[in-house]
């Protein structure tokens, strides 16, 4: 009995490490996303870019709508890196409506200037058809972005599009470009 009250403590400090250090991986992985975002972000928009004449109170509601769709998720990311489905069943509302608009479908014209604000190269022209050059521009999109680059703008590809772009929204917003 005298061994198994000796063993108490220890077992307690072991489990305090093992929480610690998943802690300390959680933390990590989620900065290993937070930089693969980044990279890909940059290989997509090697500038950010500033709004070009002609964009529209719609569209700037649209992208603000997206930088605060994307700072919504980013509230449960560490729960959904984790895979605590717990967490997620207990996710704040506007993370589960944030993730519903950014999947929801996207018109064709928005797809366009969404790719060309983040900095697609060449800069799509914005008809508002699938032409060759947007399926290429999205299958692009979607390989940079771990998807299958099928060029189809599937509820995946929204978020992802709307999510990026709302990231790039949002670091112009504070580094003060229009």
């Amino acid at each position: 009995m005298g061994g198994l009250l000796l063993l108490f403590p220890w077992s307690l400090l072991l489990l305090a490490m093992a929480k610690r250090y998943r802690e300390h991986r959680n933390e990590q992985e989620g900065a290993r996303i937070e930089s693969a975002v980044s990279r890909a972000l940059a290989r997509t928009s090697p500038v950010m870019r500033a709004l070009p004449p002609g964009f529209g109170d719609a569209y700037q509601a649209h992208l603000r709508e997206c930088a605060d769709d994307a700072a919504a998720l980013n509230q449960v990311r560490p729960a959904a890196i984790n895979a605590d489905i717990q967490a997620l069943l207990h996710a704040p509302k506007s993370a589960v409506l944030a993730l519903e608009r950014l999947a929801s479908p996207i018109d064709t014209l928005t797809v366009q200037r969404d790719l060309n604000f983040l900095g697609a190269m060449p800069p799509l022209p914005e008809t508002g058809e699938m032409d060759m050059q947007t399926v290429e521009a999205v299958r692009g999109f979607q390989a940079r972005f771990g998807q299958l680059p099928t060029g189809d703008v599937d509820p995946e590809t929204a978020v992802a599009i709307r999510y990026a772009t709302g990231v790039i929204h949002a670091q112009n917003e504070m580094a003060g470009a229009p």
